[in-house]
Formats: C-alpha cells, structure tokens, sequence
C-alpha cells in the first residue's frame, strides 16, 4: 500500500513514534494526530504525510 496506509494501521495500534539511524542521520517518523505523521532528519522536519 502507499507510505500513508502503513503509517495509519502503525498509528491504529499505537505505535507512534519511530527512530532509525541511517548513514549517520538520524530518521524520525511522528504520528502527530489521527490525520497526519511528520517525517524528521536530524530533527529537520522533511515532509507531513497525510493519514487519510
């Protein structure tokens, strides 16, 4: 499914917040809501994802 539908059903059962390290760059991914999740490197938001 699309980026959107993986992060709803994380979000659905709870999980949300993620942490990853990835070429020395931290990756953040924030469900700040039911309706959208913010995508962080090294604490610089990069995108909202809308949930729905």
């Amino acid at each position: 499914g699309d980026p959107s539908d993986v992060l709803g059903y994380l979000a659905a059962v709870g999980a949300t917040n993620a942490e990853t390290t990835i070429d020395g760059h931290t990756w953040n991914i924030v469900v700040t809501s039911d309706d959208t999740a913010d995508v962080f490197i090294d604490d610089v938001l990069l995108v909202t994802i809308p949930l729905h």
